[in-house]
C-alpha cells in the first residue's frame, strides 16, 4: 500500500484512536479501479483499517481473525479530501468507522484480531 494514503494527524480521545487520512487519488490502484470514475476499492479500505489498528495498538503485526460486520454506507471516492477514521482497539476486538470530511458515513467495521 505504498504511497496509498497520508495521515495527516492522529489522537487518542475517550478510548479511541482517530486518525485524519488522505487517499493519494493517483495511486495506481485506480488506473483499473475505475478509469474515469475511481473508487476505492473494498479491499484496499480493509488493508487501511488493519494498518491504522497496528498503529493504533503499537504492534508489529496484525490480521484479522474475523470480520463480523462490514458496511459500506457510501462508495470511499479518492477526491483529495481528509477522511476521519476512529478506531476502538484491543488486542481481540476493533470497531472502525469512516466518514468523509462532510460527517457522512461511509464504513463501519466490526471484527476480531488474530
Amino acid at each position: 500500500m505504498e504511497d496509498f494514503y497520508t495521515i495527516e494527524s492522529q489522537n487518542f480521545a475517550e478510548g479511541k484512536h482517530i486518525f485524519n487520512v488522505t487517499i493519494n487519488p493517483k495511486h495506481k490502484v485506480f488506473d483499473g479501479h475505475f478509469p474515469g470514475r475511481p473508487v476505492v476499492p473494498g479491499v484496499m479500505t480493509i488493508m487501511l483499517v488493519r494498518e491504522l489498528t497496528q498503529s493504533a495498538l503499537g504492534a508489529s503485526e496484525t490480521h484479522f481473525a474475523t470480520i463480523g460486520q462490514c458496511k459500506y454506507q457510501q462508495m470511499i471516492l479518492p477526491d483529495g479530501k481528509p477522511l476521519t477514521i476512529t478506531i476502538s482497539a484491543n488486542d481481540k476486538t476493533i470497531n472502525a468507522d469512516i466518514v468523509d470530511a462532510d460527517g457522512q458515513g461511509l464504513l463501519k467495521l466490526k471484527g476480531t484480531l488474530a
